[in-house]
């Protein structure tokens, strides 16, 4: 939500005027999102923040006691997308990453690096390129291990945070950079130090006290006589304040609050559940204020394909009505540098007959006319969706065994190559395999099960200098 806020923010400084940007735009980006989540066969589960979260962030105070002006709406979208969603006790990233280590989710998708800080051990960026939000960057702790002997866990960033200043202090230790906090974050024992001693439960206030004035001794120490520093700091060692660092900012940073009080606990038991398409298109006139036309587009762009995308939630003929009839009516290739054939997309034609009698009405009631649904606007009794092929061979892989391509000898050697492709690579696991309430393994995940062993990447840069993730196909 902060960052569709920022998208009108920007939009404002390049000179458009608050009327033409307004309220919409900035749902239209949380709106954005949930259409590529639509298309994506995950298990998607929202948390805003809590009441218990820090009272003073970035230097700002916070207004606990109310929560951000698109929630409401925001939750409407979620709920007719089909998107379970929670609050947290206090901050929404410290209670994600928690959840990401008890392995109750597979994954965080966030921007907010400070998941990093909180401890999450897997982690998804969301897209960055306006113009292809299928590139993410993808995260796992045993890389961040192995990468620059682990400073970019979650010990090695609360250190860098401290020296450097953080979300709840900006200020950090006077004269300390980024370059000598990382070196220390890589090359001493001051995180994991600094760390144990703020989760050890046995220690009274005065003894930590005690061990963080011995945890300073250390840090000077180190800035004096650690040889991978580019340069010694002893000036910075002897300019260490006695109170520092602050007992009550290193808790927000290493003991943040996870935990609900009492019997309060949320459902966690997420489920995949279909979009409701009459819903939607009920928000989108009410929210967005959106023609039957460009209703129409949404409907079979992101709600419709994304019933495919999810027929893991059970029969995709239960939510569409009676006529529904999945199809592979074509396979379309796609220009890749290599025949890879898990980037061939797969044409499906879904039948939306019984949908489309409830859209119209929908629509009609909320905007009090039918006028606006001329000829060119109806939908036609099915509705043809691309779907990449791979998440075809898990929902539903006998759309394969049915799709009839004997007279187009074309189709029927990709029909082939997909087949060998999938069989060898992405066969979906057994049940017993998933860890514990996975609902729905990632393509990765599932090769990982499926070849017995990891799937191995690397890092490299691309041709702007952006470090990107590729996997290593054997």
């Amino acid at each position: 939500m902060f960052a569709a806020k920022g998208a009108t923010f920007g939009a404002a400084k390049r000179g458009a005027s608050w009327a033409k940007i307004g309220r919409e735009t900035e749902l239209s980006c949380l709106h954005m999102s949930i259409e590529q989540w639509l298309k994506i066969p995950a298990i998607f589960v929202v948390v805003f923040d809590g009441d218990q979260r820090p009272l003073v962030k970035r230097g700002k105070r916070v207004n606990v006691k109310e929560e951000h002006q698109l929630a409401p709406a925001f939750r409407e979208l979620l709920d007719a997308s089909g998107f379970d969603y929670l609050t947290a006790p206090g901050e929404a990233e410290a209670y994600l990453a928690a959840l990401n280590r008890s392995e109750r989710i597979n994954y965080v998708l966030t921007s907010d690096c400070d998941v990093f800080l909180f401890g999450a051990q897997h982690v998804i960026r969301t897209p960055q390129e306006p113009n292809n939000r299928d590139i993410v960057q993808v995260y796992h702790e045993a890389a961040l291990r192995t990468y620059d002997s682990g400073a970019l866990l979650s010990e090695g960033v609360i250190l860098m945070a401290v020296l450097v200043g953080g979300d709840y202090d900006e200020k950090g230790l006077r004269g300390c950079g980024f370059e000598t906090a990382y070196t220390l974050a890589r090359t001493s024992s001051l995180p994991a130090d600094l760390v144990a001693i703020m989760r050890n439960k046995r220690l009274s206030s005065s003894e930590i006290l005690v061990q963080l004035s011995t945890w300073r001794s250390t840090l000077c120490r180190q800035l004096v006589e650690n040889p991978h520093l580019r340069s010694r700091r002893p000036a910075l060692a002897a300019s260490i304040p006695e109170k520092f660092p602050q007992r009550e900012i290193l808790d927000l940073y290493i003991n943040p609050v996870t935990e609900f009080s009492g019997t309060s606990q949320p459902n966690s038991n997420w489920e995949a559940r279909f979009p409701d398409s009459a819903q939607m298109v009920v928000l989108a006139a009410r929210l967005f204020g959106w023609s039957w036309k460009r209703t129409l587009q949404m409907l079979r762009e992101s709600i419709w394909p994304g019933h495919m995308d999810h027929s893991h939630a059970g029969p995709c003929s239960g939510c569409l009505g009676s006529q529904t009839d999945l199809r592979i009516i074509q396979l379309d290739g796609m220009n890749v540098p290599a025949p890879v054939d898990s980037f061939i997309l797969c044409r499906i034609e879904l039948g939306t007959f019984s949908a489309q009698s409830l859209v119209h009405a929908a629509y009609q009631n909320e905007k009090g006319t039918p006028t606006g649904i001329s000829s060119s606007g109806k939908a036609s009794d099915c509705t043809p969706i691309l779907v990449p092929s791979p998440i075809v061979w898990y929902a539903d892989r006998t759309l394969f065994d049915r799709y009839n391509c004997q007279q187009y000898p074309m189709m029927r050697a990709r029909l082939k190559r997909c087949r060998n492709y999938f069989e060898k690579r992405w066969s979906t696991p057994s049940s017993s395999s998933l860890p514990q309430n996975s609902h729905l393994p990632t393509a990765l995940d599932a090769a990982n099960s499926t070849l017995g062993s990891e799937v191995r990447y690397v890092i490299t840069r691309n041709s702007v200098g952006q470090e990107v993730l590729e996997i290593i196909d054997d």
